[in-house]
């Protein structure tokens, strides 16, 4: 899950977190608030001077990014506009107001205030066939011209492995590595 000879990134369960900085974090075990609480303290201990960067799905609790703070971990959620509808909805306006924070089909913005922090929105939307798909992430790291397209990437992967597009990977995760018992 986690390399720390790796200062670049790292390869997390088939995925490469290349240049987020540090080491990146991806799984369904970050999920649940406690079980992440625990995770986190033992990785503080462990890695007390690593950067690292939590890249979770949407269903991760935002009760989790006070503990990124308080670690000064950086993070990239899965975001869905019904989770923090304050957010979703100042995105939404300030993303056709600010047209240079456009590329490539990836809009952004930074600085948008919730819960006594700072967080940026990107969204990438997807045209398959006939029909759109939108994929947004919640983050604290900045997004640029030159990051935006590596975020999408980054959270698209991870999203491909949560949804079995990498054969045997739920069989992987619980059989081989036993990542639901032997993780936190």
């Amino acid at each position: 899950i986690i390399d720390v000879n790796c200062t670049k990134g790292v390869v997390c369960g088939n995925v490469a977190c290349t240049d987020l900085g540090g080491a990146c974090i991806v799984g369904a075990c970050l999920l649940e608030i406690k079980a992440f609480q625990r995770l986190a303290e033992k990785l503080k201990k462990a890695f007390k001077r690593l950067p690292i960067c939590i890249i979770g799905a949407a269903c991760m609790p935002v009760k989790n990014f006070s503990i990124c703070d308080d670690n000064e971990w950086k993070y990239l959620i899965r975001f869905k506009d019904g989770s923090i509808p304050s957010v979703a909805s100042e995105f939404h306006l300030l993303k056709e107001r600010e047209i240079q924070n456009c590329k490539n089909g990836v809009k952004w913005v930074n600085g948008i205030s919730y819960n006594q922090r700072t967080v940026n929105v990107v969204e990438f939307i997807m045209q398959e066939s006939q029909t759109e798909r939108r994929f947004q992430w919640i983050t604290n790291l900045e997004i640029t011209k030159k990051k935006a397209e590596l975020f999408v990437i980054t959270g698209r992967k991870r999203w491909k492995i949560e949804n079995k597009k990498i054969v045997n990977f739920n069989r992987i995760k619980k059989q081989i590595y036993q990542f639901d018992k032997n993780l936190i």
